[in-house]
């Protein structure tokens, strides 16, 4: 009895483990996926910067506008 016992309990510790590990692998992967699709699938139109904006393509068609309080594009005395 004690031998059936050890066993099921052997193949519960594998069994859960082997689950929590597919689950780790999954998260993982869907989290690799998600920081892809937001860094990677916009770009800039440069045409449209103001003193205090950036509007950026996305890769559905919309378009993103960033507005920021205090000047961000602008040249200093050096001309950058």
């Amino acid at each position: 009895m004690r031998g059936v016992r050890g066993t099921k309990l052997i193949g519960a510790i594998v069994v859960s483990v082997i689950a929590l590990g597919s689950g780790i692998a999954l998260a993982a992967q869907a989290t690799s996926e998600n920081t892809a699709a937001t860094t990677d699938e916009r770009v800039e139109l440069i045409d449209q910067r103001t003193e205090t904006s950036k509007t950026f393509q996305l890769a559905d068609g919309a378009r993103e506008l960033q507005v920021f309080e205090t000047p961000i594009n602008y040249r200093d005395e050096a001309g950058g």
